[in-house]
This record gives structure tokens, sequence and C-alpha cells, in this order.
């Protein structure tokens, strides 16, 4: 999850701080750097700018695609190797750049 520093951490869209008392919304990485949407991805925005973003409804779906997927790995998987190969197969549907 983006780390927020209270006046420190900056609107992923407009640029300006982010004050303690202000509303926000923040994204974990969930999409790759080559996603057309990555800005979105370990970021943090004001509540207003986000709900003026024009992709904003499309980043929360695919943040609940994300969260479902993730919800429904596997327990058995016991290596590094196993819980990577399942990583990439599992969320291989957001390699789409287009955010599709």
């Amino acid at each position: 999850m983006a780390l927020f520093r209270p006046g420190q951490s900056r609107c992923g869209i407009c640029g300006r701080t982010i004050q303690l008392k202000e509303e926000l919304v923040a994204f974990p990485a969930f999409l790759p750097r080559h996603h057309r949407l990555a800005a979105f991805s370990d970021s943090m925005f004001h509540i207003e700018c986000f709900k003026s973003a024009p992709d904003s409804d499309r980043v929360h779906a695919l943040y609940a695609r994300y969260r479902e997927i993730w919800e429904s790995r596997p327990s058995d998987l016991k290596t590094r190797e196993e819980i990577e190969r399942w990583g990439r197969l599992a969320f291989r549907e957001f390699d789409d750049d287009r955010g599709e």
C-alpha cells in the first residue's frame, strides 16, 4: 500500500500534498508498470481528485478483480517457485496494457 505521510505525501492527480484531515483513496501496487492505468497503482489521491478522474470506475473494477483473485489463492503453495508461477498465471489478465 502506498505509504501515507500527512503533509508530505502528494496526490497522484493534482500533485498537492494530502493533509491529515483530508479524505483520500489509496491503492497498493496491483498493476504492472506497463499497464495504461499503472499511475493508480501504489499511489494515493484526494478523494475528490480520484472521483473526478475519467478512469476511476475502471480502477475500482480492476482493484476489485485483483482482490478477488488474491483472496482465492490456493493455500497449498509452499515454494517460492510455486507462488510465483501461480501469481503469473492468476494475474495475467492485468498484463493487458489497454486495461480491458
